[in-house]
């Protein structure tokens, strides 16, 4: 008998993510690629082949996976998460309007509730792009209510209050993130430079 297809596509996932995982994404494209149409069909492949083309830097192809994910699967906030991920990236290329609806998109997700931290963080992102550091922690702050140990949301927040000239309280967030990471090479960055602006 045929494995259901959405067990396919849960082992599709898992293979998929064991070569992202490994650092071999375009691989990781392949075998998704490679997947029949009814697979293809699910809202968490779209969202699966959204990240990936992100990761990759293919704004425009995550943003469409991303739309079909939210539009199969209105009722998951995380997929209109990355999506309105996939627009601030476009809105930070110098697409305006692209930045406006990742505002929107992400305001909406942040008031669904979504079980993970990700649609606060991508929030937080957005406000600091238009240049709301204040509006910006806040939504960290949501985000680490929900995951205290969220790297992104972390790193963010200790960004901000860089820029915000509150020094020894980033230099406490970037600390954190490099006891839970301490290969993130812009966490390691980031304390050098504090570490110097604290000395000087």
């Amino acid at each position: 008998m045929e494995q259901p297809w959405s067990e396919q596509l849960h082992e599709l996932l898992k293979q998929a993510q064991l070569k992202r995982t490994a650092g071999d994404r375009a691989g990781a494209v392949k075998l998704l690629e490679a997947a029949i149409d009814p697979v293809k069909a699910f809202g968490t492949w779209r969202y699966a082949r959204g990240t990936l083309a992100l990761e990759l830097g293919d704004v425009a192809t995550a943003i469409a996976q991303f739309e079909q994910a939210a539009e199969r699967e209105p009722a998951v906030p995380e997929f209109r998460a990355n999506l309105g991920a996939a627009l601030l990236e476009q809105g930070k290329q110098g697409d305006p309007a692209a930045l406006q609806r990742a505002l929107e998109v992400l305001q909406q997700c942040a008031s669904e509730e979504p079980r993970l931290p990700h649609s606060h963080t991508n929030l937080g992102m957005a406000k600091l792009v238009l240049d709301d550091p204040n509006g910006a922690l806040a939504c960290f702050d949501r985000a680490l209510a929900m995951d205290p140990d969220h790297v992104p949301s972390l790193y963010n927040r200790g960004a901000v209050l860089k820029g915000l000239g509150r020094l020894p309280e980033s230099l406490a967030m970037i600390e954190r993130v490099l006891k839970l990471d301490p290969k993130f090479q812009p966490a390691i960055d980031a304390k050098k430079k504090l570490a110097a602006l604290l000395t000087s």
